[in-house]
């Protein structure tokens, strides 16, 4: 179950099912002038891999490929280049990640769930004496309802279905608002359904936008002072409880809070391929006719 090169070779296999016709027959997606010690496919499948099985620290990794793997791996490139090819890559992991979800989605779903989760990046004590991630897009400082505390970093915006496959995301600072990023994750993604949030998303007049431009419409908890208390069950809330779940695994199994990013283009590069994971765990599970959202037994059959 934890066996990288056992792990490395199933999500091999994925890999070159997705990129048949989009790469060459050394696994390239371009040519080389030298040719790489591990393909572009292969470098796409140990990096999901190591993070499918926990391994989130590339400085962990080559230490155990380099020790424990070292027959498998003969030809192993430099922590730094691998870093850079991964970085390189990151829109075809981001493509692995969309094509497995729509080959998961048979169908156009009725209902979806969005909310978003914290990232944070350090205590809002040190905000000031902050160094890393100051190159691209700034973290800034948030609330979470959640842990009903002010957090310094991103927020991560989930757009699933009602089976918990991921349909879209965006990763933005903390301090913005979740009803502003809902035409980004709902535009070309879902229309004519129905939409669960939270109170977070309980905005009348965003409500009635999406209705009119994609026909999407928002469901969401009432505040008990609320004259019109609307539609919302206990179906609803047991399926809202569904992108709860996602977000504790995220945490739970992935670390997606633990950060060693330095630049904002490694730590997107980092949440985009942890969140290729997920989707990769799920579609092991999809392919074996096994409960869809049991990731972390995924691996054991």
């Amino acid at each position: 179950m934890h066996n990288l090169e056992t792990n490395f070779k199933k999500i091999l296999e994925i890999t070159k099912s997705v990129f048949t016709d989009e790469v060459n027959e050394y696994g390239n997606f371009s040519h080389y002038p030298r040719m790489p010690k591990l393909s572009d496919l292969e470098v796409i499948a140990l990096t999901i891999s190591a993070e499918a099985i926990g391994i989130d620290s590339e400085n962990l990794l080559f230490i155990k490929l380099k020790t424990d793997y070292n027959e498998m791996f003969l030809r192993l490139p430099h922590r730094t280049n691998f870093n850079r090819r991964r970085r390189k890559l990151l829109d075809r992991i981001e493509q692995m990640s969309q094509c497995l979800s729509d080959k998961m989605v048979k169908k156009a779903s009725s209902t979806c769930i969005v909310d978003s989760m914290p990232l944070p990046v350090c205590r809002t004590v040190r905000s000031k004496f902050l160094k890393i991630l100051q190159d691209d897009m700034l973290p800034e400082l948030g609330y979470s309802a959640i842990d009903r505390q002010y957090y310094f970093g991103f927020k991560l915006h989930f757009l699933i279905n009602e089976n918990g496959v991921i349909i879209s995301y965006f990763i933005t600072p903390s301090n913005v608002h979740d009803v502003k990023m809902l035409p980004d994750l709902t535009k070309g993604f879902i229309n004519n359904c129905t939409l669960i949030g939270d109170k977070g998303y309980l905005i009348r007049q965003g409500q009635l936008k999406l209705f009119e431009n994609e026909g999407i419409n928002i469901v969401t908890p009432k505040r008990k002072n609320q004259k019109d208390q609307g539609f919302w069950t206990p179906l609803l809330r047991y399926k809202r409880k569904r992108i709860e779940t996602i977000f504790s695994q995220f945490c739970d199994q992935l670390m997606i809070k633990r950060n060693y990013a330095k630049r904002f283009s490694g730590y997107f590069t980092r949440i985009t391929v942890k969140i290729a994971a997920f989707t990769t765990l799920q579609y092991i599970n999809f392919i074996n006719n096994k409960p869809l959202n049991r990731i972390k037994h995924a691996l054991a059959f």
